[in-house]
């Protein structure tokens, strides 16, 4: 069943072009290069004309068990995704939670809100659908590898810096208003450039960490 449904998914998305293309994880045809590489090139392009970058690394904490069952119909129905399969993807995703036991007594079975199952790819490609507008309004260079994210701009200019904080408040408010969580303790910033004055900037009303090197970004680390 959830073969079938994978393909009608993916049949989808080849018609309708709907995943966009900061997308690089779970994605035919694209890889964790494809998400560092292009990323890097346009890092190394700002420094190349003096320019100083500033990049935020950003994690979902527990990122597939978060994910809102109730969200994910109306994407399917934007990817042109029938009722019908749509209706197979609901079954697929209400699988029962097993109650408590209480002295020897078990409760009832109750269906599931949130997540999609651990280790199916059908489950991270309906991750990708999710997020698929987490950019929206977004200035920035964004790249996502399913649930980690990656966004940078110019850090030396007072412009480059705002830019860079509204797209921060904005994938905040998305991260809200879709009922997930960041994991704070691995959102942290990357400051690049020997001209970068090293700017703060919050996520939330809490203030991001500097980092003198991240995963995902080794072909930059060596240019601070």
């Amino acid at each position: 069943m959830e073969k079938i449904t994978l393909d009608a998914t993916e049949r989808c998305f080849k018609n309708s072009a709907i995943i966009r293309l900061s997308q690089h994880g779970f994605t035919k045809g694209k890889s964790c290069l494809t998400d560092l590489i292009p990323f890097c090139n346009k890092v190394i392009y700002l420094m190349g004309e003096g320019k100083a970058v500033d990049i935020a690394f950003l994690d979902f904490r527990k990122a597939f068990d978060a994910i809102p069952h109730s969200n994910i119909p109306s994407e399917l129905f934007i990817c042109e995704m029938s009722r019908y399969m749509i209706g197979c993807v609901r079954n697929w995703l209400n699988v029962g939670a097993p109650g408590g036991i209480v002295n020897g007594a078990t409760s009832g079975w109750q269906p599931a809100t949130s997540s999609v199952p651990q280790g199916s790819i059908l489950g991270l490609v309906l991750f990708d659908i999710f997020n698929n507008d987490l950019e929206g309004g977004v200035e920035c260079t964004l790249c996502k590898f399913t649930d980690n994210v990656k966004l940078g701009g110019a850090g030396d200019s007072h412009e480059g810096q705002n830019t860079l904080q509204r797209d921060l408040e904005r994938l905040q408010h998305w991260v809200i208003i879709n009922g997930m969580k960041l994991n704070k303790n691995k959102c942290q910033i990357l400051h690049l450039g020997w001209s970068n004055i090293g700017h703060k900037h919050k996520l939330g009303e809490e203030w991001l960490e500097s980092s003198p090197a991240e995963r995902g970004c080794s072909l930059t680390a060596g240019l601070i």
